[in-house]
């Protein structure tokens, strides 16, 4: 019986596993580091700039949940969807960064307490935090 040895193509490429968003991110990041310096630059620029989007939507994550604890009714509803909404953006990004778990939950509590230290924990002053950070939850995409 001739046996014939694997190409080496198939022994370097092994098998074939999916990525998830986060290792294809930063395989695609590493890769426009190491092209050139433009490059690593733009990687870098676009890292921050996904950086700065999940920490925008951990902060309308924060304010729709004290929205949300405010309110009752049709009012509650939608802080809801808006929460459900801006935590499944949120944890997309934070994988796309490579973000733990407990990086993203901590970037979180921060969000919440600040904002609770805003309206001195009292719903009475939600209309505070609405002017502070309804504009700006609206504007994220």
């Amino acid at each position: 019986m001739n046996v014939r040895p694997p190409d080496l193509f198939s022994v370097l490429a092994g098998p074939v596993m999916p990525l998830s968003a986060g290792s294809a991110a930063w395989i695609i990041l590493f890769a426009c580091s190491v092209l050139s310096p433009a490059h690593a630059q733009d990687a870098a620029r676009a890292k921050a700039m996904m950086d700065n989007r999940q920490a925008a939507l951990s902060v309308c994550v924060a304010y729709y949940t004290i929205l949300q604890g405010c309110s009752f009714g049709e009012e509650a509803l939608l802080a809801q969807r808006s929460i459900s909404d801006f935590t499944t953006a949120s944890q997309t990004a934070a994988v796309a960064l490579g973000m733990s778990p407990a990086d993203t939950a901590m970037r979180l509590e921060f969000n919440l307490a600040m904002q609770r230290q805003l309206i001195q924990g009292s719903c009475s002053r939600k209309e505070v935090l609405s002017s502070r950070f309804a504009d700006q939850c609206a504007s994220v995409p």
